[in-house]
Formats: C-alpha cells, structure tokens, sequence
C-alpha cells in the first residue's frame, strides 16, 4: 500500500523528530517520495495555530527532501534536520536559486564605498575604536585601516547586516541543482538575455547548469559547517540572519570562515561576530592567514579571498589607503606592517 504524499510527509515528520539516535527513516515508502511538490498537500484548517505550525514543519520536509538525503550522506544528525525543519523562520525562497546562481552576469558597483562620507565614516570609527584597533593590527600584523575598511564594505561598520535567514538561504540553493530550477533559472536568463544569439544562450545554459551543480555542493557544505557551529555559537544557528549569499555578523563570515577564521576579540570566551571586537579580530585573522603581506600581490590576494572580485579589493584597498594619514604611514608608534596598496590612479570619491 502506498502512502498518499501527506501521509508520507507528516510519517516523516514525526519519525524523524524522534530518531536523533535512529537515522533517517524511509517511513515506509521510498524516500524521494517526500519530494513532492507542497501544492500536493492538502490544505490545513488555518483556524488552529497549532496545526498551521505542523503544516509549515510537513512542507519544510516535504520542499527540503532531497537536500535532507544529502545531509545524511554527510553525517548531518536527524535532530539538527529536525531543528531546521520546526524553524518558522525556515523556508524555501526562490530568489536565493536565481540570484546565487545567475546573478554573476550583473557586476556590483563598489564605487560607493570610497566616496567622501564613506572616507569621513571610517576615519570616525578609527578614532572611536583606537585602542582596540591597534592591539588587533599589533597582534594580527594587519594595517587598521584595512580592518576598518572591510567591514565598512561589507556592513557599513553594522549598520547593514543582511535581512534573510541564513539556514534558508543555504537549504533553499541547495535544491538549484533540481532540474526545475535549473530550467527556471534557463527561462529567466533567455528572458533577460533576447538579444542573444542561440549559441550564445547555450552557452549560457551550459554555465547555469556547471553554477547550479557548484553552487548547490557549496551550500550542502555550508549547512555541514552550519551544524558543527551550532556547538560553539552565542547565537542559534538557526536565528542567524545576513545576506543573500548566507554570510552573518558584522565580519559578514560563512559558516565555514568561522569554524576557520573567527577569533574571540574580548577574551570572553565566545565568538559572537555581532560585537565589534570579535568582528575586528576574526577580520583581521582571516586576511593574516590567507597570507596578508609585504606585497600588493599577497596583499590583494588575502582582500580577494575574503571576496572573489577585483571590483571588491579595489574598493577595500583604495579606502584603506584614503583613511590612512601621512602621520600614520610614517609614525613609529605602532606596528605598521605593510605599505597599503591600492589601485593606481586612484579614482576621485563622488558625493
């Protein structure tokens, strides 16, 4: 006999929400099963909050089944799924595939956040966090100014720290590779892109399908991470809130940077990258260990790997050099390890 596709979803549901020492349960029918579509589910009576609540968990499980097999295949408890899955905040948006996946072929403008505010910002946050600023660039071997200036780029020193749920992000691009959402993902780009030629859009499909593949193993890997940081967080993983692209905090980290590189700037303890000192120290251990240095090459291969676009070490690198005071560059004060390079000649701010 088989299960009708809600039978098999609410099976699931409750199985797995006791099965912490168990592993996942095929519930009596096949597994791919819970993949049904929501709209195959009946609908519930909204008139009981508790109900409505146990239909949200059901679609969770139901959405989220294949991204679920993979987790297991990664060693992933049942009770982290299930943590996920209970979450309200959890769910699948659509516009995490299609901006994760198609949104390289619109290039960011990161000519902003060198203009004369962003200058005046930044000089005000040097000041208002000397102290601590130089221990960290003293110990980290990391010039201030560029401290300063990545988290600028990135949060605006936290005033712009992401409104999307981080877990829905990573379980909603981990179903790109889906072939629905790949052809959907294919639609939009022909839609965008008419004036291409048919070649061209093949090309184009052939990369969606390469991005969607990549995209969708590094958000199962950032889920992964996303488990083994619930161990160590302040905050709980699943309350965690950033960008589009799943990075939190004023540091703007991965789940995977910061199991690597985040460090306890307070000595309290913890690593809460929502509080300016652990930002500052997890920022500037992340450039030092992938290999900040001497050079403009070591230097601007550290800013690129904190972020993949020259566009982005152009716009950190120039600001870092734009706040950095003659007094400064020549004082004997303070560490100053390295000469800041930036990009040369040096665009003029706007307003």
């Amino acid at each position: 006999m088989r299960l009708s596709g809600i039978a098999i979803v609410r099976c699931a549901w409750m199985v797995m929400s006791t099965a912490a020492v168990m592993g996942f349960t095929k519930c009596g029918a096949d597994r791919s099963a819970l993949a049904k579509s929501s709209s195959e589910l009946t609908e519930p009576d909204t008139s009981a909050s508790d109900t409505i609540g146990d239909w949200q968990i059901q679609q969770n499980y139901a959405i989220f089944a294949p991204v679920i097999e993979r987790l297991e295949k990664r060693g992933v408890t049942p009770a982290f799924v299930d943590m996920l899955m209970r979450e309200p905040k959890v769910k699948f948006e659509e516009s995490f595939v299609k901006i994760n996946v198609a949104g390289y072929l619109k290039k960011a403008d990161y000519s902003h956040n060198y203009n004369e505010y962003s200058i005046k910002q930044n000089k005000e946050f040097l000041a208002l966090n000397d102290s601590l600023l130089r221990v960290c660039e003293e110990r980290m071997g990391v010039p201030k100014e560029v401290i300063s200036s990545v988290m600028w780029v990135e949060t605006k020193h936290g005033k712009y720290l992401g409104k999307y749920n981080v877990a829905s992000a990573y379980l909603s691009l981990a179903l790109a590779v889906q072939p629905e959402n790949i052809q959907k993902n294919k639609d939009a780009l022909r839609t965008d892109h008419a004036d291409k030629t048919k070649k061209e859009l093949e090309e184009l499909d052939q990369k969606i399908e390469a991005r969607a593949k990549k995209k969708s193993s590094w958000a199962v890997d950032q889920l992964v991470a996303l488990e083994k940081m619930q161990a160590v967080s302040p905050v709980p993983v699943a309350e965690l809130y950033g960008s589009w692209a799943g990075a939190f905090g004023l540091s703007q980290f991965l789940p995977s940077s910061y199991l690597s590189w985040a460090k306890d700037g307070n000595g309290d303890g913890k690593i809460n990258l929502y509080e300016v000192s652990d930002a500052l120290f997890s920022i500037a251990n992340y450039l030092k260990v992938n290999g900040w240095g001497d050079s403009e090459k070591a230097q601007r291969k550290a800013v690129y790997h904190y972020n993949n676009s020259n566009d982005y070490v152009d716009a950190v690198l120039t600001l870092a050099e734009k706040i950095t005071t003659p007094s400064e560059a020549d004082s004997g004060a303070h560490v100053k390890p390295a000469r800041i390079y930036s990009p040369q000649p040096l665009p003029t701010p706007g307003h």
